[in-house]
C-alpha cells in the first residue's frame, strides 16, 4: 500500500512537472511552418443562449481581422428562447443564422459547414467572449489549432473552482500537444480545415460530446499538423456553470466519450489523475499517515498554478486555492463513478446519455 501511494504521488508530481516544463519552455505556440490561413468561416452552434449572444456579437464586431476575410454563421439548435430574434437583428454581410437540420451540436456543425464560404473553419461556443485580435492571432497557423479558454469574471467559490480546473486542463493540453504524448482540444476555441470535419462520419459516433477531441484525433490520423496557440490574444473567455448540479452534468457530458478516445497517452494521464485523487480519499481512512498525500498534492498544484496563472492574468489567492484543492478529489471521484454508471444527464434542456 505504501509503495502504491508513493508511485501514484511521484507520477502525479511528474505529470504536473511535465506540464510546467513545456509551459515555461516556450512563450509562443508550436513551431510549425507558417502558411497563409486566408479567410475564416466562424461556426457558432447555440441552444438556449439568449443571455450570452449580445455580448458575443459585440466581441465579434470588434474583431480587427480584415472584414472581407471572415464570416460568422450562427446555427440554432432548436432553441426554446429568443436567441433567433437576437441574432436576426444583428445579421449583416458577415453574420448569418440558420436552423440546425438535425439534433445536437455535431449536426449543427455539419449544417453550418454546408453553407460556409471558406475552407478555414473557426469554431467557438455561444457563451464565449473574444479578444479584439482573436481571429488575427490564428492567421498563418496551418492545420488543426486549439486555443486557450478561460472562465470569465469569477466571483463565487464555485466559479473559482472552475477557473482552477480549466486552467489546469489548458496546461495539460499544451504539454500533451508539445510533447506528442497525447492530443486534446477545446471546442470553445479551435480552428481547422473544412475537409477535416467532413472526413468524420458522425453517424458512427453515438457520443453527444467530444466533437473537439474526436476531431483532433482525426487530425493526427491524417497527419495534419496539430498545435496549441499560446497567445493571450487568442484567449476565449467563457461563462462558468451557475451551480453544482449544472457543473456535474457538464462534466458527465465531457466524461462520456473518454472510453472511446484512442490515445493511450491521454487515457494513462486521465487514469493517473483519477487514481491519485481517489487514493487521497481512501488511503487516509485506512491509515492516517497517508494524509501526507494531501500535502504533496496541494504543494504540487500550487506550484503548477503559479506557473500557468500569469498567462491568464490570474492571481492565485490562498483562500480561494485551498478549498478548491480540497474539493477536487471528491468532485472528480464522484464524476468518475457516475460516468461509469452511464447515468443520464441534462444539458441545454435535453436529457442525454
Amino acid at each position: 500500500m505504501v509503495c502504491a501511494a508513493m508511485v501514484l504521488s511521484i507520477l502525479y508530481v511528474g505529470l504536473l512537472g511535465l506540464a510546467s516544463y513545456y509551459w515555461i519552455s516556450s512563450s509562443s505556440s508550436n513551431h510549425i511552418p507558417a502558411s497563409d490561413a486566408g479567410a475564416f468561416s466562424i461556426l457558432i452552434p447555440f441552444r438556449n443562449e439568449s443571455k450570452n449572444l449580445e455580448s458575443l456579437c459585440d466581441s465579434l464586431e470588434n474583431q480587427t481581422y480584415e472584414s472581407g476575410k471572415w464570416e460568422c454563421i450562427f446555427i440554432d439548435d432548436h432553441s426554446e428562447d429568443n436567441g433567433w430574434e437576437i441574432i436576426t437583428q444583428r445579421c449583416n454581410s458577415r453574420f448569418r443564422i440558420i436552423l440546425n437540420t438535425g439534433i445536437g451540436k455535431k449536426a449543427a456543425i455539419r449544417t453550418g459547414l454546408s453553407i460556409a464560404k471558406f475552407e478555414r473553419i473557426a469554431q467557438i461556443d455561444a457563451d464565449g467572449l473574444l479578444q479584439p485580435d482573436w481571429l488575427k492571432s490564428f492567421h498563418q497557423k496551418p492545420g488543426f489549432v486549439t486555443g486557450p479558454v478561460q472562465i470569465s469574471n469569477p466571483t463565487t467559490w464555485l466559479q473559482y473552482f472552475q477557473v482552477f480546473d480549466l486552467m489546469a486542463l489548458m496546461g495539460i493540453t499544451y504539454a500533451g500537444i508539445r510533447s506528442g504524448l497525447w492530443y486534446m482540444a477545446n471546442g470553445a476555441n479551435m480552428v481547422y480545415p473544412r475537409a477535416l470535419q467532413q472526413s468524420i462520419d458522425i453517424r458512427s459516433n453515438p457520443y453527444q460530446s467530444g466533437d473537439d477531441m474526436f476531431l483532433v484525433e482525426r487530425a493526427k490520423e491524417l497527419n495534419i499538423p496539430v498545435s496549441f496557440i499560446k497567445d493571450q490574444n487568442s484567449i476565449v473567455k467563457t461563462a462558468a456553470c451557475e451551480n453544482v448540479r449544472q457543473l456535474i452534468h457538464q462534466r458527465l457530458r465531457w466524461a462520456t466519450k473518454n472510453k472511446a478516445m484512442k490515445s493511450w497517452g491521454l487515457k494513462m494521464a486521465l487514469s493517473l489523475v483519477i487514481l491519485f485523487n481517489l487514493s487521497l480519499i481512501i488511503l487516509p481512512i485506512l491509515r492516517f499517515k497517508f494524509i501526507v498525500l494531501w500535502i504533496i498534492k496541494m504543494m504540487a498544484d500550487y506550484i503548477y498554478f503559479k506557473i500557468i496563472a500569469p498567462f491568464f492574468n490570474t492571481e492565485i489567492k490562498t483562500l480561494q486555492f485551498i478549498p478548491c484543492s480540497l474539493f477536487y478529489p471528491f468532485f472528480i471521484s464522484v464524476i468518475s463513478m457516475l460516468s461509469a454508471l452511464h447515468l443520464k444527464y441534462e444539458w441545454k434542456g435535453r436529457k442525454l446519455k
